[in-house]
């Protein structure tokens, strides 16, 4: 409109104050940022061609972005999506859309969406780690694409190093191989922690069988003495007088036998029997006996120990004694203890000489 006043025939140069802010917050591969581009909203003041005052106004912008990285195949292709809201006091809110691809920071490939404006597709490609060249082409979609045609945009960039970056470089390197090294030290060190801890259990295990085994020889010295004692008592000394029996011998001197009566039946086997009430003993969980004889392998002053020893053993029962508390542990039953000396035979063979039998009744 060749009538606008704003618009002047003359160029005109003028100097302006400007300033731009942001913020940038980072975590993992997401990316918010805020920024003011003009924020300080200075005017350029001009005359237009009748001498009359004019300024242009350079508007406070509001812009926030986000941004997320997926990482594909390795970590060799970054695909980041990327949303832009723009926003200027008097102006409808704009926006943008775009996806980024990347390849091993190499190539660079995007497309994006300008509301109510263009869509531009960039592309991008790195020689060199300190070399970057992009290109980006906008086509018009709004209102003035027939005066504004399309825009492109070519982009050299280069990165200065600093005098520390080789030294930085250097130190990040340092840093990630002690960060190695104390991995592989904690994995050594758990791996010792594991076994101590193993070494530690199969000793603790150790030292509670031998207790249990301790525990069990006492027991079974203390009833094999209690039993050699029993069965002492019960045999008569030989003391060459008569018992009123005739004598049978043909000598006619007139002797007789006493004590040979009583030891001839008691055998070898009878020596390890001892015999108890069946009123002070119960099975594991405190159901009566039934009568018989037992062959008794070991006794444990805990449930927990006699537990283990079947465990290990393999079959055996448990029967509990209620007068000294104590947990008998054995392998076969008869109700006639004459028929588990066999067995007993073999108990002590396969398990523990000291075993004996167990005669409730």
């Amino acid at each position: 409109d060749q009538n606008d006043q704003s618009l002047f025939l003359q160029m005109q140069s003028k100097a302006a104050f400007d300033g731009n802010v942001g913020i940038a917050y980072n975590w993992k591969e997401l990316q918010i940022g805020v920024s003011v581009p003009q924020m300080f909203g200075t005017r350029i003041n001009y005359q237009n061609d009748n001498d009359i005052s004019m300024y242009y106004g350079m508007s406070r912008h509001f812009l926030g972005t986000a941004k997320y990285t997926f990482r594909l195949m390795n970590d060799d292709i970054a695909l980041s999506p990327l949303a832009m809201v723009r926003y200027v006091p008097g102006a409808p809110i704009q926006y943008e859309a775009n996806l980024i691809a990347n390849y091993k920071e190499m190539l660079g490939l995007s497309v994006a969406y300008k509301s109510d404006y263009a869509v531009a597709i960039s592309a991008m490609v790195r020689p060199h780690k300190k070399f970057t060249v992009g290109y980006s082409y906008d086509i018009m979609i709004n209102d003035i694409r027939s005066y504004a045609k399309t825009s492109h945009e070519i982009i050299l960039g280069y990165t200065f190093p600093t005098s520390n970056e080789e030294r930085f470089k250097k130190m990040e390197a340092d840093l990630e191989n002690t960060r190695n090294k104390l991995k592989t030290s904690e994995d050594k060190v758990k791996a010792q922690d594991a076994r101590i801890g193993i070494n530690e259990k199969e000793i603790q295990t150790l030292k509670e069988e031998t207790e249990a085994l301790s525990d069990s020889l006492n027991m079974l010295g203390s009833e094999l003495e209690e039993m050699r004692k029993v069965k002492a008592s019960t045999v008569q000394p030989n003391t060459g007088q008569s018992t009123g029996q005739a004598s049978t011998g043909g000598s006619g001197t007139g002797e007789s036998s006493t004590g040979q009566a009583s030891t001839s039946q008691s055998s070898d086997a009878e020596e390890d029997i001892i015999d108890r009430s069946i009123s002070d003993y119960t099975d594991e969980i405190g159901n009566s006996l039934k009568p018989g004889g037992y062959v008794v392998v070991a006794v444990f002053s805990k449930k927990e120990l006699a537990q283990k020893f079947i465990a290990k053993q393999g079959t055996s029962y448990i029967i509990f004694n209620k007068k000294n508390s104590y947990y008998y542990v054995y392998t076969v039953y008869d109700e006639n203890a004459a028929n588990v000396f066999d067995d007993l035979k073999k108990a002590k063979e396969t398990i523990d000489k000291k075993a004996w039998i167990l005669r409730v009744k």
